[in-house]
């Protein structure tokens, strides 16, 4: 497969030189190819009919094109995936379209992000990694062309009591806790770090916000409930926005924030009562955490099933509440 592209040069975008015939039918690249308009690509099949080919069952046979697997056959094929122009209005993170964006390099401020005006196509999800082009990977790339400013290290990200609740737990799990060993007393706010918000404007606009870092000391490369729309942030306009926090596989599990929504749709719950309810479910599977949601009529939940939650909230007197436990 040779692309062919409009500034007269050429690229091989994937060579078999030892094909196996056991059913070797497709190949993946591993980052998206981004293609010019106007590029062409050009397929070449080389065919053994010699005796040498060990797969060939008769190499006196003469070879011609058909439509049967016993006769040697080419075709040539892709998959593309092509941007569709739609019109989108200056947005937040999550008044639609829906906008997340996990794995994104330690390089900028991630609500700040948020803030730049949505991409003139239909996307939900962007990762920090994926195609590369003239301005780096995935959502990287797409803040540079969005005019994000990076930062140039990681040291803006670093706090000592952070710092230290990595140290801690990464010595917890070392020790093992047994006999004789030190103990290490891990509290929710060590392992957790999550910021989340949730907003009703005076036009009657519903958006949800959340930025983490993950669970204290994760896994490289796990994903939590935050970016993940329906799960830890949603925003449904009809009738309310979720923000969560806590052990996020459980909360993907539960589709926390989409469930709040239904049941407050389809069986027209009042949303503390749901979000309570689906916080039970969270409960049950064996998962720790909270969340905040206010409706379209101003009414707010701020549900959590530990010891306590950092939250705070302006009613629309202009009172401001702010609490730790319960």
């Amino acid at each position: 497969y040779i692309a062919h592209y409009p500034d007269g040069t050429d690229e091989i975008l994937l060579s078999v030189p030892k094909y196996d015939f056991n059913w070797q039918i497709s190949y993946e690249l591993k980052t998206p190819k981004v293609l010019p308009k106007g590029t062409i690509v050009e397929v070449i099949a080389h065919y053994d009919n010699s005796a040498a080919n060990k797969f060939n069952p008769d190499p006196s046979k003469d070879v011609k094109w058909g439509d049967q697997t016993f006769e040697e056959m080419m075709i040539g094929f892709w998959s593309t995936v092509v941007p569709v122009p739609v019109p989108v209005p200056d947005v937040g993170i999550l008044k639609p379209p829906l906008g997340a964006r996990p794995l994104v390099p330690t390089k900028m401020k991630l609500l700040e992000t948020e803030r730049m005006k949505m991409p003139d196509v239909l996307m939900a999800l962007l990762s920090g990694v994926g195609a590369r082009d003239d301005f780096g990977e995935g959502a990287e790339a797409f803040a540079k062309v969005n005019g994000i400013q990076l930062l140039p290290d990681q040291k803006y990200f670093f706090t000592q009591e952070r710092w230290e609740a990595l140290q801690k737990i990464k010595a917890a799990e070392k020790s093992g806790g047994g006999a004789g060993e030190k103990k290490y007393l891990i509290t929710d706010q060590d392992r957790h770090g999550t910021v989340g918000a949730v907003a009703l404007d005076q036009n009657g606009n519903l958006a949800a916000a959340t930025s983490t870092g993950g669970t204290t000391n994760k896994r490289a490369g796990r994903v939590g409930d935050s970016p993940v729309i329906g799960a830890g942030t949603y925003a449904n306009g009809a009738t309310c926005a979720v923000s969560a926090t806590g052990d996020g596989e459980y909360f993907i599990r539960a589709t926390v924030g989409h469930d709040i929504s239904a049941l407050m749709e389809y069986r027209g719950m009042p949303l503390k009562e749901a979000a309570q309810t689906v916080l039970d479910k969270v409960a049950r599977l064996g998962g720790n955490g909270g969340l905040i949601a206010i409706d379209r009529e101003g009414n707010i939940a701020l549900p959590f099933n530990t010891s306590g939650m950092y939250r705070g909230y302006v009613d629309p007197n202009g009172k401001f509440v702010t609490e730790i436990y319960k």
